[in-house]
């Protein structure tokens, strides 16, 4: 990959059956639009190519929809993936969604040399594999190449690791952004109170609301006009992210989808600023506290344990309370076993662990999972909407046999890996829903937990995974539906 965008391609192929909506001849101007998506959000991201996307029909059988970018399998949300009858339009936006969530696919070896080259002589310090780690940190956190050359440590900083390195390429509060895109009737002032643009003068206000559900500090909103843009359409970008192009809805849908959007995305905004403004907010009322917490912890494992809990939608307003958990942790180990299930931990400092470990071996998902056990009203927040009844949840569980084969997922081949995923992917989408019309959650053991919501994450986004210690004694946990081979 070079640095001239018309010398090379990123190659994204699209398999979907020839009866599809998308691959019809009267919808090329929806298929262009998704070139046009992907062309735009690498721009974003500093990489220096243009897509070529192809679209390629299924075997006659096969009613999937899949994707692979540069020959490697995308995961896509089983709605994608099942999409048959959905409008043309609504897929395109959707398809474009999931190559947003799947852009880490786009790293190779010859993006690693792009970057090589135009890093500053810092970035040579480290080999190849860590050059990878940099990359895909930038990118995960909606941050281009670009980067590279404008922030990063000079030649003569002390040693980084690669993700302290990144984290410095990220910076503080004031180098994210959020902007919107969309044309200037939507953003001009008017007369009309029912108009899209009351969104845009009441940002401020919903970007306040969703600073009170997650506890993310987001940056004020900045309005683009685009005159390429239809009256009803917009965009969003986070850092150097671009969202896909979508139609608005009414104003009160948009309203609701604004803070969902916001919350959603809670992840793109935690960086060394944003959360060293949080901890200096709690320092006057909590000194001892934030001593025990900065002498134990780096700001970055703080920062990487709250996105662990921001990225499955759980709140970090409870800062304090957080804190408290991580400062209690780090001595007590307990080894769960499958099929065995136990009651949560008497004391806050416990950890619940698959493998023999040494405090010293615990890692950020020990750490992660150490609060969310604890952090019980944030749980059921997070829960309430899927109650069937009060303080109940009507949920899947693992097989026993099926769960061992979890427990040694990462030492399997991956043709019984991909066999797992394939298992659980059918069973929940099976039984999606509950009787009552709510999204049935995944329940299992601390030890586990972790893993099986990594197995599902892609593909089903909404559906979340509960340990059983985290939700006693105050949420009853019905096991409805199991999941076996």
């Amino acid at each position: 990959m070079s640095n001239t965008a018309a010398e090379t391609s990123v190659v994204v192929d699209i398999y979907a059956p020839a009866g599809h909506t998308i691959m019809a001849q009267s919808q090329a101007a929806a298929r262009e639009g998704v070139k046009n998506y992907l062309a735009g959000m690498m721009a974003g991201l500093g990489i220096p190519a243009v897509p070529e996307l192809r679209w390629q029909t299924r075997e006659s059988g096969d009613k999937s929809v899949g994707a692979a970018i540069q020959g490697r399998a995308a995961r896509l949300r089983h709605s994608t993936t099942e999409s048959h009858g959905v409008k043309p339009a609504d897929f395109a936006v959707a398809l474009c969604e999931d190559m947003l969530r799947n852009r880490h696919l786009m790293i190779d070896g010859a993006l690693v040399a792009h970057a090589s080259r135009i890093a500053p002589p810092s970035f040579g310090q480290f080999a190849e594999k860590d050059r990878f780690v940099i990359v895909q940190r930038l990118f995960e956190q909606g941050f281009g190449l670009q980067r590279l050359a404008q922030f990063a440590p000079e030649s003569d900083a002390p040693h980084h690791t690669p993700e302290a390195w990144a984290e410095t390429c990220i910076g503080a509060l004031q180098t994210a952004q959020f902007l919107m895109y969309a044309h200037a009737s939507q953003i001009d002032p008017d007369g009309d109170p029912y108009d899209f643009n009351r969104l845009v003068e009441g940002a401020d206000y919903f970007v306040d609301v969703a600073f009170k559900i997650k506890g993310v500090p987001f940056p004020k909103m900045r309005c683009v006009k685009r005159v390429d843009f239809a009256p009803d359409e917009l965009a969003f970008q986070l850092n150097d992210l671009l969202f896909p192009l979508r139609r608005m809805a009414d104003v009160n849908t948009e309203n609701l989808r604004f803070v969902s959007f916001l919350t959603s995305s809670g992840t793109l905004f935690l960086n060394r600023g944003s959360v060293g403004l949080l901890l200096d907010s709690l320092e006057a009322a909590n000194p001892n506290l934030l001593a025990l917490v900065r002498s134990r912890f780096s700001p970055d494992f703080i920062i990487a344990v709250l996105r662990h809990l921001v990225a499955e939608n759980i709140s970090i307003r409870p800062l304090v309370r957080i804190l408290e958990i991580m400062v209690s942790g780090g001595q007590d180990l307990y080894r769960q076993q499958t099929g065995v299930s136990e009651a949560p931990p008497l004391s806050e400092i416990v950890h619940l662990v698959a493998d023999e470990k040494l405090p010293a071996q615990l890692d950020l998902a020990d750490w992660s999972e150490l609060v969310r056990i604890n952090l019980k009203n944030a749980i059921i927040n997070r829960a309430l909407p899927h109650f069937e009844s009060p303080n109940s949840l009507s949920c899947f569980y693992i097989d026993n046999a099926l769960l061992e084969k979890i427990a040694r997922f990462d030492t399997l081949d991956a043709g019984r890996q991909q066999a797992i995923r394939q298992t659980l992917h059918r069973r929940i989408a099976e039984n999606y829903l509950t009787p009552a019309g709510k999204i049935r959650p995944i329940i299992s053991s601390v030890a586990w937990r972790r893993k099986i919501a990594g197995l599902i994450a892609s593909e089903f986004p909404d559906t979340p995974v509960f340990s059983l210690q985290e939700c006693l004694p105050r949420i009853v946990a019905r096991f409805e539906v199991m999941i076996a081979e």
